[in-house]
């Protein structure tokens, strides 16, 4: 699966939207984004896609590539 990140915003907190073809998406999944395990905190469905936001941690920003992401790359969804 694939997945495009919509955007990415930074107060009051730091969230991720990513729009993906995962077909079934539940509130507090762990979805894998290129390596980076993200919980889902919120999600649609809007013209056979879905999207879902994520909240990310310092911590996560600290340990991973997640800080190099930019809105309209694509990821790699498990």
């Amino acid at each position: 699966h694939y997945g495009i990140i919509k955007q990415i915003t930074f107060f009051p907190k730091i969230v991720i939207e990513i729009e993906t073809n995962l077909l079934a998406v539940n509130l507090g999944d762990s979805i894998n984004c290129s390596g980076i395990c993200l919980t889902v905190s919120k999600f649609h469905f809007k013209d056979n896609k879905t999207f879902f936001c994520a909240n990310i941690s310092r911590e996560t920003i600290s340990k991973t590539t997640i800080v190099f992401w930019n809105v309209g790359q694509i990821i790699n969804i498990e």
